[in-house]
């Protein structure tokens, strides 16, 4: 219920507050990723052998999400190119950009999914990363930038209120629904600001799950052995008998050091 709740109170605010095609764009990437995570989660509650989609078929939809989203980045909201872009023939720059765009979301979306184990472990992560966003948005001096802002607030003040019922012991989850949803949206988010790769940074807890599925999927399927008891990282944790309260904590600081000094950097240089 409350990847739901987020999918119904965010979208309706930001409408009341003002609409623009950024505005549109952050609510499509909410909205999309979110009711397929919705989808998943009824078909695994309420299906006949309680099983989602399988990762092939659910990955083919996220693809094809990303795909619609790029798009919409590339032609209606305006996006400059990246440095790295530079010095490329125009059409092979376009093509080159809308896949790394594409990936990107696919990525992030997956990523948030991946840490959405434990009790309050993806929604104070994604506290910490939407306000470092949220204070860079704000800096910034155009409007899209203006726009991501607003929209932050909106999605802070739900996931605060999330948080309140998904601490340790969680009454209220977040689910495929909340949790994919709102990994488009970050990565989309990143991109309206101009720099995709604040990623890396401020989502650093996120990267990090990523990485160890990447990791025990690699291993299993090229050298038959794991590389953690089980993937992602905070289920390796709970193996070797962390609570899940240290886990949580653990990641939580990890995130906000990183996230500090991602804005001391900024704001001082």
């Amino acid at each position: 219920m409350g990847g739901i709740l987020a999918l119904v109170i965010v979208p309706s605010i930001a409408l009341l507050i003002d609409f623009t095609p950024t505005t549109g764009l952050l609510i499509l990437s909410l909205l999309g990723f979110g009711l397929l995570g919705l989808w998943d989660d009824l078909l695994s509650t309420y299906g006949k052998k309680h099983f989602g989609f399988t990762m092939r078929l659910k990955g083919t939809i996220q693809i094809f999400l990303a795909f619609a989203l790029s798009w919409f980045l590339l032609t209606i909201v305006p996006f400059p190119f990246p440095a790295f872009f530079e010095g490329i023939s125009g059409f092979l720059s376009w093509s080159l950009l809308f896949l790394f765009i594409t990936f990107t979301i696919f990525a992030t979306a997956n990523a948030v999914n991946f840490t959405d184990g434990l009790d309050g472990l993806a929604g104070g992560s994604l506290v910490c990363t939407f306000t470092t966003l949220l204070f860079i948005a704000m800096a910034s001096g155009d409007k899209s930038g203006q726009t991501v802002a607003v929209f932050l607030s909106i999605v802070l003040g739900w996931l605060l209120a999330f948080l309140v019922f998904n601490k340790h012991p969680a009454r209220v989850f977040m689910g495929d629904t909340g949790s994919m949803g709102m990994g488009a949206l970050l990565a989309v988010s990143c991109f309206l600001l101009h720099n995709p790769f604040l990623i890396l940074g401020c989502g650093v807890v996120f990267v990090f799950e990523a990485i160890s599925v990447a990791l025990q999927l690699t291993s299993k399927r090229f050298l038959g052995r794991k590389v953690f008891k089980i993937a992602p990282f905070h289920h390796h944790l709970e193996a070797l008998g962390w609570k899940e309260t240290k886990i949580v904590t653990t990641f939580w600081l990890s995130g906000a050091i990183v996230n500090l000094f991602i804005l001391l950097v900024i704001y001082l240089f």
